[in-house]
């Protein structure tokens, strides 16, 4: 939990994070800010480690929107824009 809350207190207002850690030190941290009531202060993304079916089936759907993941196997962007 004070993992969470320092994580979100260095990101700032308007920050995000990446935390580096391997699936089993990730998902109780990002419980933890799920409990805490931190998930909206910030954008949280993982690399590959956070794109495995653990991380997904532990997290709750206040996460949509707020926790991206990299995976080498996911399928690249198709939208079309400034940001692609």
């Amino acid at each position: 939990t004070s993992l969470a809350v320092q994580l979100v207190q260095e990101a700032g207002e308007t920050g995000s994070v990446i935390p580096a850690y391997t699936e089993d030190q990730l998902l109780p941290i990002l419980q933890a800010a799920e409990q805490q009531g931190l998930i909206q202060s910030l954008i949280w993304h993982a690399g590959a480690t956070g794109s495995s079916s653990q991380i997904a089936q532990g997290l709750g759907p206040d996460w949509e929107g707020y926790f991206f993941a990299m995976s080498e196997f996911a399928p690249p962007e198709t939208a079309a824009g400034p940001d692609c």
